[in-house]
């Protein structure tokens, strides 16, 4: 298991909904293989013996303080006690203890040791080097959970790096293109998952060659009709203030109120460029510029881009 975040409003609720479900459908004899760097994920192993963790050690990249909108783990899931953290790796997961009840993130068999995501590498258990093909930390948990089990499963660590090394997703969540002589990258983030849009803002926001960052909401849900975008209030936007990101256009049906949402940002208005014509922002995107582009969407709106583009 590598995570619990707020998903889906329609379908998931609360995240401690999600895991009263999953918690239920454990049996006492199975083997479990638990993220310790969630807290709420870590709660699955407590008082059972036939556990294994992975998670990462202080990074770089870390903070020490708390950054994103909202902390899901500001109280401890056993006591209700505010937790503390030695360090955050990105909203709530990180290295974290409770001074009332004693409940903290665990040792981990399988632990990432260094990530540079500026050179596109990570290195688990000091030794296996294994090369980034998406430099983000999001990733390499992923990377970690399929690591940790193949390892279980008696399959060689070097075996392991050089078979997952530059490994690109085949699920249609990360997408290359071009248009015309520029080049992108479209990030699908499943609308309604606010820690999953983050993770494709960061990215888009530290290519310190520069970018241009499209953000299309033009239809909420595949399944559901609700309009409700009270969820773009638990995105944290503002990663994108900042020098490398020289254009941001927000498109599609709801691109006003993703306006209305970036007005509580401190991100320049002259920055930013709304149209709700999704067609209307490839045509303002087809120019002679250098930068990279980032389109970040969801699985519902990614060909309505896609298919006025050049995919690789």
């Amino acid at each position: 298991i590598t995570n619990l975040y707020r998903d889906q409003l329609t379908r998931n609720g609360h995240p401690m909904w999600v895991y009263g479900a999953i918690k239920d459908s454990i049996k006492e004899n199975s083997r479990l293989v638990l993220n310790a760097d969630d807290p709420l994920v870590s709660l699955f192993g407590k008082d059972r013996e036939d556990t294994i963790y992975f998670g990462a050690d202080k990074l770089d990249t870390d903070s020490e303080k708390f950054t994103s909108v909202y902390n899901d783990a500001v109280y401890c899931p056993v006591c209700h006690a505010p937790m503390s953290y030695d360090t955050y790796h990105y909203n709530h997961i990180g290295h974290y203890y409770c001074d009332v009840c004693g409940y903290k993130r665990q040792n981990t068999e399988f632990t990432v040791t260094e990530a540079n995501l500026d050179e596109g590498y990570l290195v688990i258990n000091g030794t296996d080097k294994i090369e980034l093909a998406l430099k983000s930390l999001y990733n390499v948990y992923n990377i970690l959970a399929a690591y940790s089990v193949a390892s279980l499963l008696g399959i060689d660590g070097e075996k392991i790096s050089k078979t997952i090394n530059n490994y690109v997703l085949k699920n249609g969540r990360v997408t290359t293109f071009k248009l015309g002589s520029r080049k992108g990258t479209l990030l699908t983030s499943k609308h309604e998952n606010s820690i999953s849009y983050d993770m494709s803002l960061k990215l888009a926001a530290s290519d310190k060659a520069g970018s241009d960052v499209v953000i299309i909401v033009d239809a909420i849900s595949r399944k559901y009709f609700t309009s409700d975008v009270s969820w773009l209030y638990d995105i944290d936007f503002h990663l994108l203030d900042t020098d490398n990101v020289k254009r941001i256009i927000l498109a599609g049906a709801y691109a006003f109120d993703l306006a209305a949402r970036f007005s509580y940002t401190k991100i320049y208005e002259d920055k930013i460029t709304v149209t709700e014509s999704i067609e209307n922002a490839v045509k303002l995107l087809d120019t002679e510029d250098s930068e990279q582009i980032y389109v970040i969407t969801c699985f519902s709106d990614k060909g309505k881009f896609l298919e006025r583009v050049e995919v690789d």
